[in-house]
C-alpha cells in the first residue's frame, strides 16, 4: 500500500486494538485471580475456568497477530 494517509490510519487502528487487546489481558488476569480460592488455591469453577483459560488463549493469540502486522507495516 502506497498511501501514506491509509498506512497511517492502519497504524492508528493497529495501534486501539493493541491497547484494548492489553487490557482485555489485563482483565483476564483479574479474573483468574477471583476464580483461585484462596483457603486451598484451588479453581473456584472447574468448568468456567477451562472457559477463562481458552479465552486467555486467544486474547495472546490475538496480540501475537498484531505484534507481528506491526512488524509488517513498520517495514512500510
Amino acid at each position: 500500500m502506497e498511501n501514506r494517509h491509509d498506512m497511517k490510519q492502519i497504524k492508528e487502528q493497529l495501534t486501539a486494538i493493541r491497547d484494548n487487546s492489553q487490557r482485555s489481558l489485563e482483565n483476564m488476569e483479574a479474573i483468574n485471580l477471583i476464580m483461585v480460592d484462596d483457603n486451598n488455591s484451588k479453581l473456584k469453577d472447574a468448568k468456567l475456568g477451562e472457559q477463562i483459560q481458552k479465552l486467555s488463549q486467544k486474547l495472546e493469540e490475538m496480540s501475537d497477530v498484531i505484534l507481528h502486522t506491526e512488524e509488517l507495516l513498520r517495514d512500510k
